[in-house]
């Protein structure tokens, strides 16, 4: 019995998008990518005007950081992959729910420092606190050059303002729907057949008459082997001994033994 030749296993093939699919993934990270992009340049030039504070760059700030990373590297691993495949949907899901919770909330911040509604708010001055009170002036307290000023601060704050917040709701549904279309694929990824590895047993061949038992996989090859003929060279004819009489009359006659060994006629 010869040993077989060992089997490669084939493992089953992963999830793999469909061309639509993984074109509508990668259409909407590089809209994401571009929103943010876009906010950046929207919201620097906010805090770039003079006399206006750039607190609320701090919350806007790092809410387009982590998309713009998040997005340019799943985008990178759609390009590049084998079979157009992305970062594994599990973190997708994870990631992106973070991502859109918490530009819903940056939104909602935003939104309450007045960025669409009063935009004066963000102007230097506008809010005061002198150790007792706090709050914002009203424009009775301003002459009228002062709220001239203000006015044209307000109307160049509020018109940005609300060009990065409707870039930031964009951005905060774009990855809502790529959260959901990472549900999906983890959904499908989950249903499909898993590999199970199985050690099989080595199975042994019957033991015979003083043979080691080998696995089937290891049992040595019969070897045949073709029968000698033996030649035998022909004997010379011994010849047959004579009977010695007895010196005694009478007596049965004695057959001498040859001094060699024994030989049969």
């Amino acid at each position: 019995m010869t040993a077989q030749p060992p089997q490669t296993i084939i493992p089953p093939p992963k999830y793999v998008s469909s061309p639509s699919a993984w074109r509508s993934k990668l259409v909407m990270r590089a809209w994401a990518i571009l929103c943010c992009i876009i906010i950046a340049g929207v919201g620097g030039s906010i805090a770039a005007l003079d006399g206006v504070e750039g607190d609320f760059m701090l919350f806007l700030g790092p809410s387009i950081a982590v998309p713009f990373i998040w997005s340019v590297a799943e985008a990178i691993c759609i390009w590049k992959r084998p079979g157009n495949r992305g970062i594994h949907p599990g973190a997708v899901v994870g990631v992106d729910l973070i991502i859109w919770l918490g530009l819903g909330f940056v939104h909602l911040v935003m939104l309450a420092t007045g960025l669409w509604f009063r935009p004066e708010r963000l102007i230097e001055g506008y809010y005061y606190h002198n150790g007792v009170y706090r709050g914002y002036h009203d424009r009775d307290d301003f002459d009228k050059e002062e709220l001239a000023k203000i006015d044209e601060l307000s109307d160049k704050i509020q018109g940005r303002g609300r060009a990065t917040l409707t870039f930031l709701a964009f951005l905060a549904l774009t990855h809502f729907v790529l959260f959901v279309v990472a549900c999906c694929e983890t959904h499908k990824r989950n249903r499909m057949p898993k590999m199970v590895y199985v050690v099989q047993q080595p199975m042994y061949a019957p033991e015979g008459n003083g043979q080691q038992q080998y696995p089937l996989a290891q049992y040595p090859q019969q070897q045949y082997y073709a029968p000698q003929q033996q030649y035998y060279a022909p004997q010379q004819p011994i010849p047959m001994q004579s009977a010695v009489a007895s010196p005694v009359s009478g007596a049965n006659p004695v057959v001498q033994a040859p001094t060699g060994p024994a030989r049969y006629a």
